[in-house]
């Protein structure tokens, strides 16, 4: 009896060691610093993403010192048309009812990490419109004065997207030092 005592004892402590390892060995959610944050910042996040909210309010607020902002951020429209098919997994829509008022279009099932470098990207973008560098249409932008259709660059080659994609990972690096606990 002793023996099998013994025997049970040495595989009840192995499983401990074992799930204590694992636990540790696992990726634990980043935790936020505690920020306050002004009531003119505004973000309805209708998603399952919660961070959602934490991230653009951080972001308006303490990287790019917009202090009066309201964001909705929802899921891509059911019923898209075929140009906006291939927009990605994020896009902004002014929201013409709103003073400094944007429409956040995120595709359902998104990474963190993929989350908070769209965010990033796309609030660039939205600090481009609101420093008055950069206007919307449906078929192309004016970026600085000067008229660019859709059609005839590739994404990537689009001036606002070449100022973003450039300062996307300074932005992403900031976000990151202000919003988590060491």
């Amino acid at each position: 009896m002793k023996m099998k005592a013994k025997g049970t004892a040495y595989y009840i402590s192995i499983f401990i060691i074992t799930s204590l390892l694992f636990l540790g060995c696992r990726e634990t959610p980043p935790s936020y610093k505690k920020i306050q944050f002004p009531s003119t910042i505004v973000i309805k996040n209708q998603t399952q993403y919660k961070e959602c909210d934490t991230i653009i309010l951080a972001l308006s607020h303490l990287i790019f010192k917009i202090d009066q902002i309201h964001v909705s951020i929802l899921y891509f429209p059911e019923n898209l048309n075929v140009s906006e098919q291939s927009l990605g997994d994020v896009f902004i829509r002014i929201d013409n009812t709103r003073n400094n008022g944007f429409y956040l279009f995120l595709r359902k099932n998104l990474p963190h990490q993929e989350i908070e470098e769209l965010l990033c990207l796309e609030f660039i973008h939205i600090d481009q419109y609101l420093r008055g560098d950069l206007i919307f249409f449906d078929d192309r932008i004016i970026w600085k004065g000067e008229i660019f259709k859709y059609k005839d660059f590739d994404y990537y080659d689009l001036p606002h997207n070449v100022e973003a994609y450039t300062i996307q990972d300074s932005v992403v690096s900031k976000l990151k030092d202000v919003l988590y606990l060491k």
